[in-house]
């Protein structure tokens, strides 16, 4: 089996193969120079696509001369692996540009015709695979840029959430060593010094590969919509914008408008960036003090895109007198005006940030609960989504910083019938306010009202607590019946998610013990449920509450055939039915004996959900 290999050769990618086979390579002989020449690949050859051949020298770990093949490649040579040295060898491959070689990368698993069977992927192929696609999310989301590089107009992707950050992260970790094995004498392109595969950068070969493909197919995949575009009374824009759509980048300018138009292009850029630039992004961390008295702190830094672990507080920034910063290998340019950009845009969204900057270095701001929580619910999201860093406690988003509701139900084996289990007033029930796993009553509640904060300690543990839920939670005390008896059609609904709030709260938690914890586990189970085409509950006291429970409950679409003969279902529960979409599979209903009126049977006729009937409602079928 032969492996495939891709190798990132700007602006384009490489694709060659390593051959299974090739007769065994024969070991160099004597003395082995220190610097050894390149010679040909021997099990190499390029691929079966159309495309530029060209040759191109990659360091390789070998033995005595010879490349140690990868490991995933079959052959039945003896080779001698140890104590390898790198060595350069010369490679013959077929070269794409970005848009063939995207689609290569991303579509490559259809077995090839004829006797030679389809190639593995090598590491470096499954490797720019990622990457690639990537730069295509990026293009699908338009997370692009126009920009003036010199003089040249291009695309520049925008990969400034925490999220983007994280996955460049990951990729430059995880780039294998042969992505930067290509020797320089052939190569020209990202080495230094004495051209040491080492010397290529992880993370400038990785964000290259995505600018050039993301430039690339952009300006290739818009040339179609170029022409829609209305000309700009500006001329030096119009030759920017057209530039931004032809194959050929250069802006036709000469020298004193295209500085008119870099100068123009300088202002609106520092308007656009106000969160950071490509290399670190401002960044706000909220901080819970320890006891309710005392005040939040929002602390200013920045912080590395590539590496977002890398933060350095604004105290630290201040302290640098020239402008530049350099930091743990990371060098970022004019952070403390970056800094304060960002700083005065976030101060027109959350004004309490505009008395810190009446200090010649700002760095931090104390607030209140009440402060803390605007910029949590409203300030922050807002500064995220325009590519500021945000960090918050970790409870913030979790169900644990809200109230909520849990009931508790329990299981009565003197309410079943000999033989047979009811699905009428079985099931036991009793709700309880809940923040997390902690419980509160009334009395404890109405206590942590008073103290009239979005933000309060409970046990130790931090809880929003704003206006809403305070309302909610009144309404809960006093309208929800807090204990009582449910049928197990209702307690079905609320065990599979049917019911998800309580007098405007949250449900949190479904308590069950005994057989019906075993029988909700066992109804639960999705592949069951969702398989189901048959349900037979005839004769179980079913009244309009069970009906409403069975057409809210959600993982029954697949159902064909439904007997709800000889209940107690009222036109309430009729309608219930008649409207559920949940229902629309079905191809038999039996309403058989019920106490379903005129109203109820006039919903059932007339229901858009149930078209696919194919017998009588009310019959015995």
């Amino acid at each position: 089996m032969n492996i495939l290999h891709a190798h990132f050769q700007p602006p384009g990618v490489i694709f060659w193969e390593e051959i299974s086979d090739a007769p065994q390579p024969a070991r160099q002989r004597g003395r082995i120079a220190q610097n050894p020449k390149a010679k040909a690949h021997p099990f190499s050859a390029p691929p079966d696509l159309d495309g530029e051949k060209r040759t191109f020298s990659l360091r390789l770990p070998a033995v005595r001369g010879v490349p140690l093949p990868s490991l995933s490649l079959s052959h039945n040579w003896d080779i001698d692996t140890e104590n390898p040295v790198l060595a350069p060898f010369f490679v013959d491959g077929i070269w794409l540009p970005p848009a063939e070689a995207l689609t290569v990368l991303l579509t490559y698993t259809t077995p090839r015709s004829g006797a030679v069977a389809t190639p593995l992927t090598g590491a470096c192929f499954r490797y720019w695979n990622k990457v690639a696609a990537l730069a295509l999310e990026t293009l699908a989301a338009q997370k692009l840029v126009p920009i003036i590089d010199g003089e040249d107009a291009r695309w520049l992707p925008v990969l400034d959430s925490p999220r983007d950050a994280q996955r460049l992260s990951q990729l430059k970790a995880a780039m294998p060593p042969i992505c930067r094995a290509e020797f320089p004498s052939l190569a020209g392109r990202g080495a230094r010094g004495e051209g040491k595969s080492e010397d290529i950068s992880p993370r400038i070969l990785l964000t290259t590969f995505i600018n050039i493909f993301c430039d690339a197919l952009a300006r290739e995949w818009g040339q179609d919509a170029a022409p829609k575009f209305h000309k700009s009374d500006d001329e030096n824009v119009h030759r920017w914008l057209e530039a931004l759509f032809t194959e050929n980048p250069e802006i036709k300018l000469s020298t004193n408008p295209l500085r008119s138009l870099a100068s123009s292009y300088k202002a609106w850029m520092r308007n656009l960036h106000v969160a950071g630039d490509a290399a670190f992004r401002v960044t706000f961390r909220l901080e819970a003090p320890a006891l309710q008295e005392e005040r939040w702190q929002l602390h200013y830094l920045i912080q590395a895109k590539d590496d977002p672990s890398l933060l350095i507080p604004a105290d630290e920034v201040w302290k640098k007198t020239r402008g530049a910063l350099t930091h743990l290998g990371h060098r970022f340019e004019q952070p403390q005006e970056k800094l304060l950009a960002g700083l005065g845009y976030a101060a027109r969204l959350f004004t309490p940030i505009t008395d810190s900057l009446k200090s010649k270095r700002p760095s931090e701001l104390a607030v209140d609960a009440s402060g803390a929580y605007t910029f949590l619910r409203e300030t922050a999201p807002i500064l995220e989504g325009a590519g500021f860093g945000i960090l918050v406690p970790p409870w913030w988003n979790k169900k644990g910083a809200r109230l909520g509701v849990k009931v508790k139900m329990q299981s009565q084996k003197d309410k079943v019938a000999p033989g047979r289990m009811s699905m009428e007033n079985l099931i036991s029930y009793r709700w309880q306010l809940s923040v997390g796993e902690t419980e509160l009553s009334e009395e404890e509640f109405r206590a942590l009202a008073k103290l009239k904060s979005p933000l309060v300690q409970i046990r130790g543990q931090w809880v929003s607590l704003d206006a809403e839920q305070i309302d909610a939670a009144i309404k809960f005390w006093e309208k929800q019946k807090l204990q009582g008896e449910m049928s197990l059609l209702e307690a079905l609904r609320m065990g599979l998610g049917g019911e998800t709030s309580a007098s405007g709260l949250p449900i949190d938690g479904v308590e069950t013990d005994g057989w019906l914890s075993a029988w909700l586990e066992n109804f639960s189970q999705s592949e069951k449920l969702e398989g189901l085409v048959s349900l037979n509950l005839s004769n179980n006291n079913i009244t309009d509450a069970g009906a409403l429970a069975l057409a809210k409950t959600k993982k029954l679409k697949r159902l064909k055939k439904l007997n709800l003969n000889f209940n107690r279902i009222g036109d309430e529960g009729a309608k219930a039915i008649a409207r559920s979409p949940r229902l629309a599979n079905l191809e038999s209903l039996k309403l058989g004996q019920n106490k379903i009126g005129t109203e109820g049977a006039r919903a059932l006729n007339e229901s858009e959900n149930l078209q696919n009937l194919v017998h009588p409602i009310f019959g015995f079928y």
